[in-house]
């Protein structure tokens, strides 16, 4: 949780660069979120009541990284696309 609140604090990225101004050495980092998301969804519970805080911030969490790899453009087209027609859908 941390090291994801850093990178967002010291602004290694911003919103107007694209991948291709992503220097090699910083795209390690886009991939704090989904790291944090595995992570936090092998969190083991001693009973199902408490499993949903849980899935609801890994689920946050592979949003932000899905949405980090969206902006910079490092998504696929396809992917990028079937992203686009998921927020579209009611």
């Amino acid at each position: 949780r941390h090291a994801v609140a850093q990178v967002d604090r010291v602004g290694v990225f911003s919103t107007n660069e694209t991948a291709d101004d992503i220097s090699t050495a910083d795209l390690q980092y886009v991939l704090a979120p989904f790291y944090l998301s595995e992570v936090v969804s092998r969190t083991r519970t001693p009973d199902p009541s408490s499993r949903l805080p849980i899935v609801t911030e890994a689920a946050e969490n592979h949003e932000l990284f899905l949405s980090m790899c969206e902006t910079y453009e490092l998504l696929p087209g396809g992917a990028a696309v079937a992203r686009r027609r998921q927020r579209e859908s009611p």
